[in-house]
This record gives C-alpha cells, structure tokens and sequence, in this order.
C-alpha cells in the first residue's frame, strides 16, 4: 500500500525511474505499456484509498495530459471527485462514460446522494445492483443494498428502506452500516425498541458491554433528536451517559441540549448512519 504521506510528485518520480531503468534491459524483460498504465492506475487508486486526494487529481491529470483515456481512470477520476466533494464534476464524467459497470452506477449514486438528490440515487444504485453478476461477492452486494437503503430513508420512504437494510443484513450480516442504518429507519417510523436492539447489535465486536449500550443509547439519542423529539433524546443520551461516565458524544449532546456549555472534547463516537464511503467504506 502507498503511503498517503509519499507525495504525487515523488510517486510519478519512482514511476519515471522504474520506467527508464527497463528500457535499459533487453526488450523480452522491458516494461511494456500495459503494465505500466496498470501500475499508473494502481498507484492513482493507493493515493485515493489513502486519502491523498490532491496528489490523486494531480496524477489524473498528469495521465490526461498524456492523452490517456480509459474506462479505470474515468472511474478512479470519478471516486477522487466525490471524495474531493466535487460531485457534480464527478457525474460529468460518469455521463460521458459508455460503462454499464456496477462501478459507474454506484459512483453516480453517491455523487447524487452528495447533490441532495436522493431520487436520482435510488436510481442509480438500483442499477448497480441490475448490473451486479451472480457471482459478485455478498458483501459487495450488501454494500450496493446498504446504498440503496440509505437513499431511500433520505427521501423518507423508510419502509422500503428496512425492506432493503434487510436485504443487505441477509446477504451480510456482519456489516455494521446496514445494522445501524436499519436502526435510524425504525427510529424514524417510532419504533425505539427495535431500534436500540439494532444499534446494539450494530456495534463493533470486541466493545465492552457498557461501550456497546452507550453507543447504541448514543445513536438512539440522535433519531430522536432528528425527529424532534427532545425529551426522547435527553432521556436517552443520559441513560448513555450512566452506563458510560466516559461517553464524550453523548455527553456534549445532552449538554447542548439542557442548555450548558458545549464540551469541549472532540467527538470519539460519531453515529454510523451513512452509506458506503466512496474511498473504502463513500
């Protein structure tokens, strides 16, 4: 894996070096071109798993430059666009692209969900998941469903939405995000009891009991909260507190909440209600 703190440059540098020393051997040993945009490319995905977004871009570039054009670099320069929260300028190049891949789909969901245009995403995550062959992974189906659910709920059809976080459970049932995201949608319809089960369940494994019942009180809170029910929300962020003296989220929420000062300790434990990163894990 390349480091994120290895910049653009001096990755294009050791690119540039592995390239001339090649052209030094006999031809049969040489580098050939397809290995080498393989591994331009490869080096372009490192940077975006990495979070090195800026040197990302500034190898796309580089590549277009070049006049390198390809299905894998639309899709990497795609994905770098989202994270860079350039998303429209994301769809401009996955409309140009002729790809029915699950890729270009689930990018376009994305891309729209960060457009505040959850219909759109529905759509195109309902196509990534057409697109998706029999023999694709369970887990990256449960991913494709999860975004499917998550743009559903942001459109207020909950009901579809737990249809499709089951789905996804089905498929994965170890995947936190849908857990936690099928907890927020039965928070939303009302239903806190089966909602905190999810949030339980929906933790990391390995989390003391304590640290699974305060966060799951924790996410809790939060649904209440973003349904204004704040009464709901004190009750369930103090309970999260009690069980957890340590639990700093739940501990600036119910102080903001009753009207003292907001702590300030930076937040540990944000709620896990979100869809697939686009860099893995939108």
């Amino acid at each position: 894996m390349v480091s994120a703190a290895i910049g653009g440059l001096a990755l294009w540098a050791l690119l540039g070096a592995r390239v001339d020393r090649a052209a030094a051997v006999p031809e049969d040993q040489t580098w050939r071109g397809a290995d080498r945009v393989d591994v331009q490319l490869d080096l372009i995905e490192a940077m975006i798993q990495q979070g090195a977004i800026s040197s990302a871009l500034q190898g796309i570039t580089a590549l277009r430059a070049e006049g390198m054009e390809n299905e894998r670099l639309d899709m990497l320069q795609a994905k770098a666009l989202i994270a860079a929260g350039q998303p429209s300028d994301a769809l401009s190049i996955l409309e140009l692209s002729r790809s029915k891949s699950v890729e270009r789909y689930r990018l376009s969901g994305l891309a729209h969900l960060d457009m505040d245009a959850p219909e759109l995403a529905v759509q195109a995550f309902q196509r990534a998941i057409r697109a998706a062959k029999r023999e694709t992974e369970s887990r990256e189906l449960a991913a494709l469903n999860n975004n499917l659910g998550f743009a559903l709920s942001a459109m207020g059809d909950y009901d579809a939405a737990m249809l499709v976080y089951r789905e996804a459970l089905r498929l994965d049932p170890a995947s936190a995000r849908a857990r936690n995201n099928l907890g927020f949608a039965l928070a939303a319809k009302g239903d806190d009891d089966e909602a905190l089960a999810a949030f339980r369940l929906g933790q990391p494994q390995g989390l003391p009991e304590a640290d699974r019942e305060a966060n799951a009180l924790y996410n809790l809170g939060l649904a209440q909260q973003g349904r204004g029910e704040v009464h709901a929300a004190v009750m369930s962020y103090s309970k999260a507190v009690q069980v957890l003296p340590g639990h700093r989220d739940a501990q600036a929420a119910l102080n903001v909440l009753v009207g003292t000062a907001p702590s300030p300790l930076s937040p540990e434990l944000p709620s896990s209600f979100s869809p697939e990163p686009p860099p893995e894990a939108p």
